[in-house]
């Protein structure tokens, strides 16, 4: 699998788990520090995992969407983890 953000390849584990709703397949693993990657052959599957079986809770998702629409808004942005690390660090010295 490739990275979405960097596009380097990585080579996850594959896992089967079976619930009431049937069996599904996935590859899951580890991009970076704390960013992970969850692929499952369908869109549909993925979306209904994510929502109903991870069980986020509510403030979780309003955090991500309220963040989210700052990106879109332009009053924040995406960078590398790397130059986060760096802001963080120079932030608590």
């Amino acid at each position: 699998m490739k990275d979405p953000l960097y596009h380097q390849d990585f080579a996850f584990p594959v896992y089967t788990m079976s619930g009431d709703d049937g069996v599904v397949t996935f590859a899951a693993g580890e991009f970076s520090n704390c960013m992970w990657g969850f692929y499952v052959r369908s869109c549909d599957r993925l979306k209904s995992v994510a929502n109903a079986e991870l069980n986020v809770p509510a403030w979780q998702k309003e955090l991500l969407n309220v963040r989210e629409e700052a990106v879109r808004a332009g009053t924040a942005r995406y960078i590398d983890w790397q130059d986060a690390k760096k802001e963080i660090l120079q932030a608590v010295r």
